[in-house]
């Protein structure tokens, strides 16, 4: 969270919203340079390089983070336009798009976004007692509030159509994926299901997710695996098979990576539990 402090091309492992507090300058992104102002908000994704020049009075505040700390939201935010508008698809298509899409508050948005990142500045610096709980709540709260003002922002067609253009490809993949975990798919056959090229749904799911389309479908299956583990009798070469793993013994290395424990000991634990 803390504000900026280098304006020079760089780059990091992690995304960051960046919310511009006042004064104007250039942001260069992808080897272009767009004009900011006061008020603007936007995401640059992991691995961008991206840098501030001619900044004349500029100040900005930084929010930093990991896509895996959304996790835990995950089908919530998929179901809000405003919120995958904001965090994955405007970051993706903002060449294409000229960053004509990037958020702009108004001054009463403006300082309700100012008051909230102050709280939560203050709280990451305070390091009070519970502080950590606080700052994912006050995260959480942010992008809850700057995915509703985006969901005004994309009413307009040419917004709707930068929406569409990313959202319905990364939907169409993940409605494949999961009706399909099971069975051994490859990423040729998702991406002709979401009618783009592999290179396309490989680049714009992992902006959007934060993972790979592999990494995806290994969740999916260990999630199945995990609710099968519970509440059947199958056994564990059948849960296996089941969830799309035809080998169990890799099943097993890959549920013990994902879980730290083996189906084994994850079904005697959850049991244990109920008894």
């Amino acid at each position: 969270m803390p504000r900026c402090r280098s304006l020079r091309l760089h780059s990091h492992p992690f995304s960051e919203i960046v919310y511009i507090r006042s004064g104007t300058a250039l942001h260069c992104h992808r080897g272009n340079r767009y004009p900011l102002f006061a008020g603007d908000c936007f995401v640059v994704s992991p691995d961008e390089e991206h840098g501030f020049y001619e900044a004349k009075k500029f100040s900005l505040t930084n929010i930093l983070y990991y896509p895996e700390m959304l996790d835990g939201y995950a089908g919530e935010y998929r179901g809000s336009q405003g919120i995958t508008g904001f965090l994955a698809i405007e970051p993706l298509f903002r060449t294409e798009t000229g960053f004509r899409h990037k958020l702009h508050l108004q001054p009463s948005r403006q300082r309700l976004i100012a008051g909230l990142l102050d709280r939560l500045q203050d709280e990451y610096d305070g390091r009070l007692p519970g502080y950590r709980s606080m700052c994912k709540a006050l995260f959480n709260e942010a992008v809850v509030s700057l995915g509703r003002m985006y969901a005004s922002h994309i009413t307009e067609g040419s917004h709707e159509q930068m929406f569409d253009t990313g959202g319905k490809l990364i939907d169409n993949a993940v409605t494949y994926l999961e009706q399909h975990a099971h069975d051994d798919i490859s990423a040729a056959q998702v991406a002709r299901s979401a009618f783009v090229s592999i290179s396309t749904l490989s680049y714009a799911f992992k902006k959007q997710t934060g993972v790979s389309l592999s990494e995806y479908v290994t969740k999916i299956r260990i999630d199945k695996a995990c609710e099968l583990l519970q509440t059947s009798r199958d056994s564990l070469s059948r849960v296996a098979m089941s969830v799309g793993f035809q080998d169990p013994a890799y099943f097993s290395r890959v549920f013990k990576k994902t879980l730290g424990e083996t189906p084994f000991q994850y079904r005697k634990s959850r049991l244990s539990r109920s008894a």
